[in-house]
Parts: C-alpha cells; sequence; structure tokens
C-alpha cells in the first residue's frame, strides 16, 4: 500500500513537472490592437499602415476579405462599400485590429505565429462595426515586399512582415483558447507576460536594426561664407563630371546634350539632392550608405551612389566626402527623415538629435 502510495506521487511530481517544462503547444491566441495607443517611440502605427495597405487592395480584388476566420463568406468590394455606407464608418480608418495568433510556450521559450487579421471599428451610436477578416497566407508575400510608414523615432525600411514580427507595438490579449479575458485583464496581462516576459527567448520574434534615413538638399549659393561649405562641395561635384565625361554620360547625361559624340558642354550645377542611410552601433552613429542626385540648369541626372563619387579622390580643405556629408559644414534643407516629413528650419536640430538623442525619440528632442 506504502509502495502504491510513493509511485502515485511520483507520478503526480512527474505530471507536475511535465507541464511546467512544456506549457501549452499551438493554442490559439487573440490579441487586440488600437490606433491611439501605439506610442510615438515605437517610429510606427501597425493599425494605422495596416488599413491603408489593405484596403485598395481589397478593393481591387487582389486581397480576399471574409466574414470570419473560418472563411466560408467572402465580402466583395461593393459589399464593403455598402457597409462603410450603410454604417458611416469606412475600413481604412478602422481604431482596433485583432491579430489571430497560435501560441506555444514553455518555461524556455515561446513560439507565436499569425494567422490573419480582423479589423473593426464603431458607428455614431458606438456600435462596433466588424470589416471581416483577412488570412496571413493571402498577403505574406505583400507584407515581405511592402515598407510601413515610420516616424523619425522608427527605422527605415522596414517591411511590414519584420514590424509585425518584432512585436514592438503596444497589444492586449484577450483570448487564448477557449478563456477569454473581457472580464479578467489581470489573468490577461499575467499571461502575456508569463509567454513574452523575463529572460524568454521568442523564437518567432525578429529584431528591428537601428537605421535612420535622411532627405536633403544643397542648392547652391549667390554668397557664401568661410563656414558655409555649400559651393566649395557642389563645384568639386562639377569639376568631377567636367573631368569625367563618361560619368556624365552614364548618369544620363546624353539627354541634355545636343552633340553627344562630341565632348559634353556641361552646364552649371545648381544643386545636389543627397540620401543618406545612417547606422548605430552602441553609441556610434554613422553613414552606412548615400546617394546623391546631381541637378543641373537645365535637369537631373541619375543617381549616384557615394561610393561610386568617392572613387574619383573628392577631397575639400583635406577632408572626404563622407567625413564632409557626416559633418555638414553646408548650409541644406533636410525635409525627411524615414517617412516623416522635416521643417527645413528644424534639420540641423534634428541632426544634432541623430547624433546625440536616443534613437527613438528624436522628435521630443526637436520639440524640447
Amino acid at each position: 500500500m506504502i509502495k502504491t502510495a510513493r509511485v502515485f506521487v511520483v507520478l503526480l511530481l512527474m505530471v507536475a513537472f511535465s507541464k511546467a517544462s512544456f506549457g501549452y503547444r499551438d493554442v490559439p491566441a487573440l490579441v487586440h490592437l488600437n490606433k491611439l495607443e501605439q506610442a510615438d517611440t515605437i517610429g510606427f502605427n501597425m493599425v494605422e499602415s495596416l488599413c491603408s495597405l489593405l484596403y485598395p487592395k481589397i478593393l481591387d480584388g487582389s486581397v480576399p476579405l471574409y466574414v470570419s476566420p473560418e472563411k466560408k463568406l467572402r465580402i466583395d468590394a461593393a459589399s464593403l462599400i455598402s457597409l462603410e455606407n450603410s454604417s458611416g464608418t469606412e475600413f481604412e480608418k478602422c481604431p482596433d485590429i485583432f491579430i489571430h495568433e497560435y501560441w506555444s510556450s514553455n518555461r524556455k521559450s515561446t513560439h507565436f505565429q499569425v494567422m490573419g487579421f480582423s479589423f473593426v471599428n464603431k458607428n455614431m451610436l458606438k456600435e462596433k462595426v466588424s470589416f471581416g477578416f483577412v488570412s496571413i497566407q493571402d498577403i505574406d508575400s505583400l507584407l515581405h515586399h511592402t515598407f510601413i510608414k515610420t516616424t523619425a523615432n522608427g527605422s527605415t525600411n522596414i517591411p511590414f512582415e519584420q514590424a509585425l514580427m518584432s512585436r514592438k507595438y503596444a497589444y492586449h490579449l484577450v483570448q487564448l483558447g477557449q478563456e477569454a479575458f473581457y472580464s479578467n485583464p489581470v489573468q490577461a496581462v499575467k499571461l502575456k507576460r508569463d509567454a513574452f516576459g523575463g529572460d524568454k527567448e521568442i523564437r518567432s520574434m525578429v529584431s528591428i536594426p537601428a537605421r535612420k534615413q535622411l532627405a536633403y538638399q544643397v542648392l547652391e549659393k549667390k554668397y557664401t561664407t568661410d563656414i558655409d561649405w555649400s559651393n566649395d562641395l557642389v563645384g568639386a561635384i562639377e569639376q568631377v563630371l567636367r573631368d569625367n565625361p563618361e560619368l556624365y554620360y552614364n548618369l544620363g547625361g546624353e539627354r541634355y546634350d545636343s552633340f553627344p559624340n562630341l565632348k559634353p558642354t556641361i552646364s552649371e550645377v545648381r544643386g545636389l539632392l543627397i540620401e543618406e542611410n545612417w547606422v548605430k552601433n552602441g553609441r556610434k552613429t554613422s553613414i552606412e550608405s548615400a546617394r546623391i542626385k546631381i541637378v543641373l540648369a537645365q535637369g537631373d541626372l541619375f543617381w549616384i551612389s557615394l561610393k561610386e563619387l568617392e572613387s574619383y579622390g573628392i577631397v575639400l580643405h583635406y577632408r572626404s566626402l563622407r567625413e564632409i556629408l557626416s559633418d555638414k559644414p553646408f548650409t541644406y534643407d533636410l525635409f525627411r527623415i524615414n517617412s516623416q516629413e522635416i521643417n527645413p528650419e528644424e534639420g540641423p536640430r534634428y541632426v544634432e538629435a541623430l547624433k546625440k538623442a536616443p534613437w527613438n525619440q528624436l522628435n521630443a528632442y526637436v520639440l524640447q
């Protein structure tokens, strides 16, 4: 009898240990994202961007929209527009989306798999209007090849897929398996923390590299000073074109040359349009790559990479072209960082923030 009791206790311990170490596998989970809850420091708004991305695709029929995750009934473009008109709401302005996932978790790691998205708006009476379900299988290629819009606080050239799998956005767990947490949000927070908190390895999560894109223009000045190298920079690149006519033609100069078989007559360079990709390693920021469009009096040339232009040995005041672009001892009009338009008057402050502030707080640094 005693021996039997001991065996029973051992079995109970084994079961308990097994559950603790294994956790659960492929349990359906439903998470909720609200547009207004997405922090500016994230750098993107998954709700707003996803709705804007999918809406025209649903209307042209390239992305199927279903009534529910069962995918038995499809909502065509006419039915979607009719629903918008009758409810006085718009799909593209949905404030809430729900992501349908499968979670697997144990003591050491968690894995999640996205299955699709549901879209919800509210009418004038604050009643919920369901705009249906989109399966991940129907848009995986679209999410992989399309960049999400990012502010100056985010990173540049981030595909939707990468943003989605980063889980950087604010979200709430509303259901796990058969258990819903509408009346017990504390339990939802605990389960979410157990799955994605602590030192657990999140095996399906991807990181977003710290990378930003700056776009600005440098114009030839009528009057300049010793501390403004604008004309020096423009003049140096103009001289490279004059000394290397093959470069001028490779950049599309024949479009502006009446006598292409003779030495080109290169007009004055009026300015430069520059796009720079910056990276951050630790506390060090640097230009990873850049491209430059040379603006002539009669039109633009094609883009040329900084690396190719550097091969022509441009040196100003004993400094390389890359060093000059990095320090910017010239007048410039910064008009964009990532997808965010920038007031050129605030451009120098943003460049200062790029070198001094946390990269997810550039806007706050400039506004302080």
